[in-house]
This record gives structure tokens, sequence and C-alpha cells, in this order.
């Protein structure tokens, strides 16, 4: 069998050690760039290739002598809409629509609801959780202006003025409130649309929701609201109707089901 090692010079013995440390030499470069790679470093590391890493830029909160304002920050453009977000139904959205007066705009509130909402059961549920939520701690679980917010507010007005700290109040509206004759807050005197307003942006001390709570919950509150004056202030007439009319209204699904009262 032909062995080619016995015709190869074979290399003397310092070539041999010189061959090894020149391979374990090699592995140092690579075991100090691992060993870097891996450790803390109070200096930037080295960026051979920048690409969009490190560029001039201003962060967030950062002043700029480019504006004029001095602010890197630019507000938002006026009249820009976000994709998704175009209010083209501005009775659902706003609660008004825009009429023209002479040579002027003026805004007209809506009186019934919207017909992007659609008032059913389920609708009004929606409106009461979302009452119990936001406005039961101003307004009272009725409407009438008694919440516990309320309560614990004119207390401390009231009371020792050395314990309320200067606490200033205006005691929250009562929405069953009669004058004249006419609900304050109904639908005759107060809009739909109005009362959405108010839900949306505020009024006087009592701050908006509109942040916190969707367009259709906010008309949802407002169908519970002319639910709940409704329940609070209907007459002896109009309670005897209704229990006349619910009562042939059973007694109308008794007779499709058959069963009839002895």
């Amino acid at each position: 069998m032909f062995d080619p090692r016995l015709f190869l010079p074979k290399p003397p013995m310092w070539m041999i050690a010189i061959a090894i440390l020149f391979v374990v030499g090699s592995w140092i470069p690579l075991t100090a760039i691992f060993k870097y790679t891996q450790s803390k470093h109070e200096k930037p590391r080295i960026h051979l290739f920048q690409d969009m890493d490190n560029q001039p830029k201003l962060k967030a909160q950062a002043a700029s002598p480019i504006f004029a304002d001095g602010r890197a920050m630019r507000p938002e453009v006026p009249g820009t809409i976000r994709r998704g977000e175009l209010r083209d139904d501005t009775e659902f959205e706003l609660g008004y629509t825009v009429k023209k007066d002479g040579d002027s705009y003026a805004p007209v509130f809506i009186s019934g609801m919207p017909d992007a909402a659609e008032v059913d059961q389920f609708f009004l549920a929606r409106g009461q959780k979302k009452f119990d939520t936001f406005c039961y701690p101003c307004h009272g679980k009725a409407g009438y202006g008694d919440g516990p917010v309320n309560q614990r507010a004119t207390e401390l007005v009231s009371g020792d003025q050395t314990l309320s700290y200067g606490t200033q109040w205006v005691p929250s509206a009562n929405l069953n409130n009669v004058q004249d004759g006419k609900l304050q807050f109904g639908a005759d005197v107060y809009p739909n649309g109005q009362l959405f307003n108010v839900i949306t942006h505020g009024k006087a001390n009592m701050a908006g929701y509109g942040h916190a709570i969707p367009v259709e919950d906010r008309w949802a509150i407002v169908a519970y609201v002319r639910a709940l004056q409704l329940s609070q202030n209907a007459g002896a007439a109009k309670v005897a109707m209704d229990l006349a009319a619910n009562s042939n209204t059973q007694t109308a699904e008794a007779n499709e089901l058959g069963v009839t009262s002895e």
C-alpha cells in the first residue's frame, strides 16, 4: 500500500511548536472581542456601521432653536384628522348641527336621539352602568345631586373651616329639579344634544368625560337620564296608564300562549 507520508519531508520540532503557538495565539483576539462584547463599559461601544442608529436628532421634551416656540415636539396641525376618525355624523359625534345665521354659523343642539344610536333595553342598561360609574358619585343614584362626593364636599364647606382646608364646592346639579312647572334639565328645556355636550366637555366645575367615555356610551347615559327623569317625575295618571298598558300587553301575550286566568 502506497503511503505518501514516507516521501514527504518531516518538519522539524521547532516549526511544529511555532505552528501550535500561532494557532493558540489566534484565539486571543477572538477571546478579547467576545469578552468586550459581553461586559459593560462607561464609553459607547465601537460602532463601525452607523446606519441610522446614531444621528443628530431632538428627543422628547427637548428644546429646539429651530422653531419660534423653542420646543422640539410639534403640536398637532389644526384640522388634521386621524385615519379612521372622520366625524362626518355631527349629530352623533357632537350632539348638534351647524346652521347658518346671517353671515355666521351657529350650533343647534338636537332634541331627539341621533339615528346612529339604537335605543333599546340593552342601550338603557349600558347607560345605567356608565351613569353609576361616572355620574353617581356627584349626582346620586336617582339624579338628585346627592351623591357621596357632593355630600362629603358639602359637609366640609358647611362645617369647621379649619378642617375643610379652604374647600370650595358648587353643589352638583339636581337633574330632577322642577322650575315653573318644568324640569330644569328636561328634554323640552335642555335638549339631548346639550346634555351630551355637557357630558363630553363638562360645565362650570364639572370636568368633561369625552376622553373616558366613548360616544355611543355618552348617548346611552343621555337616554338613561331621560328614563330616570321620567321615573322620578311621572304623574299618577301616567303611572296608571303605563300599568294598564303593561297589563294589556301581558294579557295579550297570555292569550297567544293559550293561557287563561280563572
